[in-house]
């Protein structure tokens, strides 16, 4: 498998890199099989807290989880570098997310970076989406 960065910068996923997957908590399950189905071993999670509550079917929904999986031999961040798994932050427009997760995907994962589906450019990172 290659990632494609950009218009000409191709890396073996091979190489070493981390998938970063949203999904809400009744998505779970498809997530995990998204990403095995890319090539990508589940290594771990964060959650977005939100401070408004959804409605939920069981349980009224005040959560995401942001997947993180691994393929090759991407780097792990040293002790002193590794962020909560926890983030706190509001909702903004529909399906945005927040800025605080940015942060922590680059304390993470080195680069360079791939957003798809994307709302705006960022720095530092190659966007591909219909609104940016």
């Amino acid at each position: 498998m290659e990632v494609m960065l950009g218009s000409d910068r191709w890396l073996p996923a091979s190489s070493g890199c981390h998938l970063w997957l949203w999904v809400t908590r009744t998505h779970l399950p498809t997530g995990l099989w998204v990403m095995e189905q890319l090539g990508f071993r589940y290594v771990s999670n964060a959650v977005w807290m939100k401070k408004d509550i959804g409605i939920g079917q069981y349980m009224r929904t005040q959560h995401e989880v942001l997947l993180l999986g691994s393929a090759g031999k991407a780097m792990v961040p040293p002790p002193e570098r590794r962020p909560s798994s926890v983030i706190v932050a509001p909702q903004e427009a529909h399906s945005r997310k927040p800025e605080e997760s940015y942060k922590l995907i680059e304390t993470v994962s080195p680069g360079p970076r791939l957003e798809m589906f994307a709302r705006r450019r960022r720095r530092g990172w190659d966007c591909w989406g219909d609104e940016v």
